[in-house]
């Protein structure tokens, strides 16, 4: 008969209806984790763009002919139309860094960086100068090279046979290490401005060195299979730069690593957190 709805059709109708609430709830449900994923993925763009932007260029000024040494003096940095902090590509430049201050007016502070670089989100920059001494070469603790004089400490002398050396420049002072293996790896460092290591003492993982009154920490040692001992990894803190950021807040974090550019030193690497949020 015409208009007679059935028991089966009811049944189909009411199944199809509870199919299309399911799946609805199903794809709501993951709407807040794809959102999340999309800003999380839109601040790494833009950090990465803007993080580029300092590392790779120079940065310019309009003052006068304008130019890249924005740096130079209050005038350029007033007129600061691009701000990177870069000598050559991803190397910084020691002296631009030491113009970026989080606050105050005679250097150019975070306020400036916002305007100049134009973004809506807030960001903190952590530099950390992270030197590696090449200490490739070695010897057999008791058969020393010729010049150099090996430690006169009983922890040198419970060291295994096999002892690696080298030496950076930095700040304009040069400084000597020898490694040395004990149980657990390669762990141990003496330090000499020269290759007497006779006085030296030993020093481990968070230990101490001056290089021109600038304080370095021994932060590790290469004990990768085949080149144990072949490194010492150092790190000095050289700036923060930012906003305070809302840790209440999603934060998106990431290292870059160029090159620091100091003077009279050996070119080496440097850690840049990028935070943003």
């Amino acid at each position: 008969m015409k208009g007679q709805v059935t028991i089966e059709f009811l049944a189909s109708f009411f199944l199809y209806i509870l199919a299309v609430v399911a799946v609805f709830q199903f794809v709501s449900s993951g709407i807040p984790d794809f959102n999340n994923s999309m800003n999380q993925k839109t601040l790494h763009y833009e950090a990465k763009y803007v993080s580029d932007q300092m590392l790779k260029q120079p940065g310019y000024h309009t003052e006068g002919l304008g130019g890249t040494n924005w740096e130079k003096n209050s005038s350029t940095r007033n007129s600061l139309n691009s701000l990177g902090l870069a000598s050559e590509y991803m190397k910084i430049d020691p002296d631009k860094l030491e113009q970026l201050s989080t606050v105050g007016q005679s250097k150019v502070n975070y306020s400036q960086f916002i305007d100049t670089v134009g973004v809506d989100n807030q960001y903190y920059f952590n530099f950390t100068w992270t030197p590696v001494v090449k200490t490739y070469q070695s010897f057999y603790k008791r058969d020393p090279p010729t010049g150099l004089t090996v430690p006169d400490h009983d922890l040198y002398q419970r060291a295994r046979g096999r002892v690696h050396y080298g030496n950076v420049t930095l700040n304009g002072e040069t400084r000597h290490f020898l490694v040395t293996e004990h149980r657990t790896g390669y762990n141990t460092t003496y330090v000499s401005g020269n290759r007497d290591f006779q006085n030296s003492d030993p020093r481990g993982l968070d230990s101490t060195v001056s290089f021109g009154g600038q304080i370095f920490k021994v932060s590790g040692f290469q004990n990768i299979r085949y080149h144990r001992g072949g490194l010492v990894f150092l790190e000095s803190h050289v700036k923060g730069f930012g906003s305070s950021l809302d840790r209440s807040e999603e934060v998106v974090k990431f290292n870059r690593y160029p090159s620091y550019d100091a003077d009279n030193s050996d070119l080496m690497p440097m850690r840049v957190e990028v935070y943003v949020t």
